[in-house]
């Protein structure tokens, strides 16, 4: 009897432990250097951003049909999911897809919609354009323009 009761107390103790968790956030290997360096990038602008306390997924998925090269998905009362085509992926070059998985983390995380406005020269102004009205320009050079565009507007 008192054998039955232990395991008894064991189940439910156990079944307490993991009922009210949140199921962790999914992070791609390839993905999660870029989450890293958003949150050091965030941390030198002064802001205070951690994916161990807000977790948020990050994952490639296949859309052959689709156009974009990733987009954020938000579902009621959970973390965001920032979702990179795998299509396009493997092609393009190490800055590009960090540009590509910070602009999804400004919508995801930073709740930035897309800003089209265009520079003089025709650039666009923002990580955050949504590549249709102007043309990006997002390299070494204009990297942390970009970025304080990004954290501290």
């Amino acid at each position: 009897m008192q054998l039955a009761k232990r395991i008894l107390i064991l189940i439910a103790g156990t079944l307490l432990l993991t009922c009210d968790k949140e199921p962790e956030a999914a992070v791609h290997p390839d993905l999660a250097p870029y989450l890293r360096l958003f949150e050091d990038e965030a941390t030198q602008r002064g802001l205070s951003i951690s994916f161990v306390q807000t977790p948020i997924s990050a994952v490639f998925v296949s859309e052959t049909d689709r156009i974009e090269l990733g987009w954020c998905s938000i579902e009621p009362n959970r973390s965001g999911t920032v979702n990179i085509n795998v299509v396009f992926w493997p092609g393009m070059p190490a800055l590009q897809k960090e540009r590509l998985v910070f602009h999804e983390l400004g919508h995801c995380v930073l709740n930035r919609s897309h800003l089209e406005t265009v520079g003089t020269d025709g650039h666009c102004l923002s990580i955050m354009n949504s590549a249709q009205r102007c043309s990006d320009n997002y390299n070494a050079q204009t990297r942390e323009k970009y970025l304080d565009e990004l954290f501290l507007r």
